[in-house]
């Protein structure tokens, strides 16, 4: 338990941006008036919100509380921007085979480079076609659903979790068979959100591959709170694993329908204390022991690599990371990220011949250095960590943290100074 004496740092860790989306996307399209709490303010929230606002929703914001009466059908207004976020990008178009209109999509140019092959196809498959000109992808043609899709999850699977929240309201049963996908906690989540809402699915495992057999039913009104983000927490449970300081992050449980709760556990290989206590999760350093290497596979858990990076560019021993094949198509190529911020500082790390291992030789010591962000927000945040180690560390471009964490750095500074 905590020392009453010294007390727990308690971030103010925004809602799940992951759970969030999903929950938008089934309240504006089920009946009635629904209502999700807790939604975490941040450029990708905003952007799925004001896109479903313009697609198949009236939305009311309210702080952290959205509220969102569906249309009787969808029906596109203007050009949707989906800015960065490639979860909005992926299910704002899967939701295209329930409208004949066409839908103009834009965002940033690394968005519209990110994969989109997959579903794509399945759109086609449908009866879409997909053309992508002038900075603008548009999606049009008169869909007709088959009783069976497939759709190739190799490189995302967002691809799965759009589609099958698009077929649950498609008004007929559909089988959706996903191929070697990954990102199964995600797809695992949209399955729980969807069930919130009252679709009726069931899944099932066939080799590789996993079956959907969705009902199509719709959704129901339903009121819907949005667990604490623990891809957010992560970066401070790490913080405590360095400086020692501990970390309370209130609000998640062990059984949550995040998969990034592997995190946790990787964490713990490394050397950090973690408990589940108070209805949370608890991150602190044994007084005199120090973070070491581990083998840490990223196959349920891909968007902690950055944090895991960074700490094992200050831990004794080298660290393995696995399964870090799909790192290159994240908002930026994060693993050739990892390969050149961590030479800044004097750490190494060895991308094996598959380019699905990543091996890290720490640094003797971390060396000052101006580490690159690449508008990717995972970055900023997961190195802006070392600068609790070595307060010469520059982040270049620390704002892009705006796209899931606007006051990220302001809450590291709060943590820099507690206790002091």
């Amino acid at each position: 338990m905590s020392n009453s004496f010294v007390p727990d740092f308690v971030p103010d860790v925004p809602g799940s941006r992951s759970i969030a989306a999903r929950a938008l996307v089934c309240a504006s399209l089920a009946a009635g008036k629904n209502i999700v709490f807790n939604v975490p303010s941040c450029d990708d929230t905003d952007a799925i919100t004001a896109c479903l606002q313009s697609l198949a929703a009236n939305a009311q914001i309210s702080g952290k509380k959205t509220e969102l009466t569906s249309w009787p059908a969808i029906s596109p207004r203007g050009v949707l921007d989906c800015n960065a976020s490639g979860t909005t990008m992926r299910f704002i178009s899967a939701l295209s085979i329930l409208t004949d209109k066409d839908l103009v999509l834009t965002g940033t140019s690394r968005l519209l480079e990110r994969p989109m092959a997959g579903l794509n196809e399945v759109l086609q498959a449908v009866g879409k076609s997909v053309v992508d000109a002038g900075g603008q992808r548009t999606i049009s043609g008169v869909p007709n659903i088959p009783d069976e899709l497939t759709v190739d999850a190799s490189t995302s699977g967002q691809f799965v979790s759009g589609l099958m929240m698009a077929l649950g309201a498609a008004g007929k049963p559909t089988v959706l068979r996903a191929v070697n996908p990954v990102s199964i906690p995600f797809i695992t989540m949209t399955v729980s959100v969807m069930r919130s809402f009252g679709a009726q699915l069931d899944v099932h495992n066939d080799g590789n591959n996993l079956v959907f057999y969705i009902s199509g039913t719709g959704y129901k009104h339903t009121e819907f709170f949005v667990e604490p983000d623990i891809m957010s927490a992560n970066y401070f449970l790490a913080a405590a694993a360095i400086t020692g300081k501990s970390v309370f992050i209130p609000g998640i449980a062990r059984e949550t329908i995040q998969g990034d709760i592997e995190f946790v556990y990787a964490l713990e290989n490394m050397g950090a204390t973690i408990e589940f206590i108070d209805g949370g999760i608890r991150s602190s350093l044994a007084p005199g022991a120090r973070l070491v290497g581990a083998n840490v596979d990223l196959a349920k858990m891909p968007d902690m690599s950055l944090t895991i990076a960074s700490l094992a560019a200050i831990a004794q021993g080298p660290t393995t990371m696995t399964s870090a094949r799909i790192l290159q198509f994240k908002e930026s190529d994060r693993r050739a990220v990892i390969v050149d911020e961590l030479a800044k500082l004097g750490a190494v790390a060895h991308v094996s011949a598959d380019k699905d291992t990543i091996t890290i030789t720490p640094a003797a010591a971390l060396e000052n250095a101006a580490i690159d962000t690449y508008e990717d927000h995972r970055v900023a945040m997961a190195f802006g960590l070392l600068t609790l180690v070595n307060p010469k560390i520059v982040i270049n471009d620390p704002h892009c943290v705006a796209k899931t964490w606007p006051d990220f750095f302001g809450e590291l500074e709060r943590y820099k100074n507690f206790g002091e």
